[in-house]
């Protein structure tokens, strides 16, 4: 039975994992933005689904894609059973198929592959699913 954790308590579980070496630091020490952190933090991306793709879809179930005039339920969100990471496909148009994302990229005309828009995906990620540290600098007691 796999527990679903309050976004806190896993963005806290990426910081005290224990590996043989502490995650990259970003600013203030805070695990740096990457694709695996964004991953551990979000259910391995069901959450960025959720939060990106409205409707009262279920996961495993296919439902119209919101993203066009989607004629008939051909679009599910699952988890690929090699990778455990969340992906979405869509039967009537390929672009919308792949993991988080991916899809974010697509809704946001980025393409994944491309180093500087991924980064770009990452941070719009981090900012909607409110990950990583707020912007501007810290704020000190004085």
């Amino acid at each position: 039975i796999k527990m679903h954790l309050p976004k806190q308590v896993r963005l806290l579980k990426i910081v005290s994992s224990k590996t043989s070496k502490p995650p990259p630091s970003g600013a203030g020490g805070l695990p740096m933005l990457n694709r695996q952190s964004i991953l551990d933090a979000t259910d391995n991306g069901l959450e960025v689904f959720r939060r990106f793709v409205p409707g009262g879809w279920t996961v495993g179930r296919s439902f119209r894609n919101p993203f066009y005039e989607d004629t008939q339920p051909s679009c599910r969100v699952y988890r690929d059973k090699k990778t455990g990471i969340d992906k979405i496909h869509d039967f009537g148009n390929i672009r919308y198929s792949g993991d988080c994302f991916a899809l974010v990229g697509t809704i946001h005309e980025l393409d994944c592959r491309d180093k500087e828009d991924f980064r770009r995906i990452l941070q719009i990620i981090a900012d909607e699913m409110n990950l990583g540290p707020p912007p501007g600098p810290p704020v000190t007691a004085g």
